[in-house]
């Protein structure tokens, strides 16, 4: 199969260290404010629940 260019950029983000490790403001408001959170990974609608449906 073809690989497009969306495939192999996503990729290059998701590999990078910046990108994966910053933290979105709803997740530092939430942890400064003593909650634990859980967010899906990034690029992986599959695992997204409500895809399912």
């Amino acid at each position: 199969p073809k690989k497009t260019a969306t495939c192999c950029l996503a990729r290059i983000l998701a590999n990078h260290k910046n990108f994966f490790e910053q933290k979105s403001a709803l997740k530092k408001k939430l942890l400064a404010r003593g909650y634990k959170c859980l967010f899906l990974p990034k690029f992986h609608c599959k695992l997204n629940p409500i895809k399912i449906y």
